[in-house]
């Protein structure tokens, strides 16, 4: 009898434990069909996992590109030899095409083939635009060039692709601007040396020849 009624026991038991079971499954069905929520690290809206949630705000991100240095290429006029002679001492004056802002860069040496590369501080940085050139070589009149866009690390400007050359002839100590008596003066001074800033065709004597392209610039303003 005892075994009899054990037997009976243990089969209830099993039916209530699958009875629970199936209870709280359809329990947690309802649930998740009827709220959303997070179970076991996965959201759930309305019984679908990972579920579908509505627009989401646009995130709007700003960056700008640090111009580290800006190459250019410009040529001297009436060099002797007249190629790959194209060295020289410039002054550099970027002009910010939109607001008129100027980044100046002074003593920026080119090589021979006229490319010279300014390094743009981090203290003082280059935002990236559009930019005006202005070139003053070591003996030279100032010379504006097109506006050139530098959207890049490192952009690299072919000044010469404009057909400028930098006007040479302008030798005083004080710098006007101009080319007048007071050049021919410090020219004419330094006739047969091989000054550097006189030696306006750069074949390292300063003759008739540097004085014929002087003369040919008198009265000239740079820009």
């Amino acid at each position: 009898m005892f075994l009899k009624y054990k037997k009976y026991l243990t089969n209830f038991f099993y039916f209530a434990a699958g009875l629970s079971l199936l209870v709280s499954i359809v329990l947690v069905v309802w649930l998740l069909q009827k709220t959303n929520g997070n179970i076991l690290g996965l959201h759930w809206c309305n019984g679908i996992s990972p579920c579908t949630e509505g627009p989401q705000p646009p995130v709007t991100v700003t960056a700008f590109i640090r111009i580290v240095d800006v190459k250019f290429t410009v040529y001297p006029e009436k060099r002797e030899p007249a190629i790959g002679n194209w060295a020289t001492i410039a002054d550099v004056r970027l002009q910010d095409c939109n607001n008129s802002n100027n980044f100046t860069y002074n003593a920026i040496v080119t090589n021979s083939i006229g490319k010279g590369t300014v390094v743009i501080p981090s203290s003082n940085p280059l935002p990236e635009g559009d930019y005006r050139f202005f070139i003053r070589g070591y003996s030279h009149l100032n010379e504006e060039f097109n506006c050139y866009t530098l959207d890049t690390i490192g952009p690299d400007i072919d000044l010469t692709l404009e057909g400028k050359e930098l006007l040479a002839g302008e030798v005083s100590n004080s710098y006007d601007n101009y080319v007048n008596s007071l050049d021919m003066s410090v020219l004419i001074g330094k006739l047969f040396t091989n000054d550097y800033k006189s030696d306006l065709n750069q074949d390292t004597l300063v003759n008739g020849l540097d004085f014929g392209n002087q003369i040919y610039n008198l009265f000239k303003n740079g820009d």
